[in-house]
């Protein structure tokens, strides 16, 4: 899973840029000028995208709100801090792009490939995940806060950090190695089954649920933390945590 997650993320990496018309497209529309979204937002406005071939186009920053990105291709593109807030981007694909510090509050990502996309500190309170495959991805630090991930696919994914509450749901998600290290999981309802397939430590909270035999029981730091996560993904049937071993 790793090894394919890294494959994913250095093809992404070497995608060639959009052309020179596009580029040059691209710079204008996501540098509107502030009354020029408000009046959009006013009349109901959306930017068509949808099935553009955007594969690793730079984008950081960009103005993006409430655009249709329905199938985009968006693979390896730099979205950094950009501004997606109630963006549709179902089935779009953005393997390998990163997000990190993005705007996607209220976005409807259904469907969407982020298989090995870098979503650090992301803003996804309230965005709607349903089957999104996030597989390898990293959400380190990201708001979840009344998101929808039922039925996601987040195995391999990084989550540390995370931030959930009584609105985020991970119905018939699939955690199966996701690492959770300081995930707090009280306020939401999650199956026996889907925490004892994912990964943390001392640091996660699991309210009423039962905490899995193959976590170590430390709360360890960032290093020791992740030298374990990956220890456990190159062979988890063989895993012995650190407090059992001799």
């Amino acid at each position: 899973m790793e090894d394919r997650t890294e494959k994913l993320k250095a093809w992404a990496r070497d995608l060639a840029p959009p052309r020179s018309d596009v580029r040059i497209a691209l710079e204008v529309i996501g540098r509107r000028a502030a009354n020029r979204i408000v009046l959009e937002k006013a009349e109901n406005y959306r930017l068509d995208l949808r099935k553009a071939n955007l594969q690793g186009a730079e984008l950081r920053g960009a103005h993006l709100e409430g655009a249709d990105l329905w199938e985009a291709r968006l693979e390896g593109a730099i979205l950094s801090g950009a501004h997606l807030e109630g963006a549709i981007l179902s089935g779009a694909h953005l393997e390998g792009a990163s997000l990190g510090e993005a705007h996607l509050e209220g976005a409807f990502l259904g469907w969407a490939h982020l298989e090995g996309a870098n979503l650090v500190w992301a803003r996804l309170e309230g965005a709607n995940l349903v089957w999104a495959h996030l597989e390898g991805a990293s959400l380190e630090g990201a708001r979840l806060e009344g998101a929808g991930l039922v039925v996601a696919r987040l195995e391999g994914a990084f989550l540390e950090g995370a931030r959930l509450d009584n609105r985020t749901s991970f119905t018939a998600a699939t955690l199966r190695g996701a690492a959770v290290k300081d995930v707090d999981f009280t306020p939401i309802a999650l199956t026996q089954d889907q925490i004892d397939s994912a990964f943390g430590d001392g640091s996660t909270k699991l309210g009423n649920l039962k905490r899995p035999a193959h976590w170590p029981s430390a709360d360890l730091n960032g290093h020791e933390f992740e030298e374990e996560w990956r220890r456990y993904l190159s062979n988890p049937a063989s895993y012995v945590p650190p407090q059992d071993r001799a």
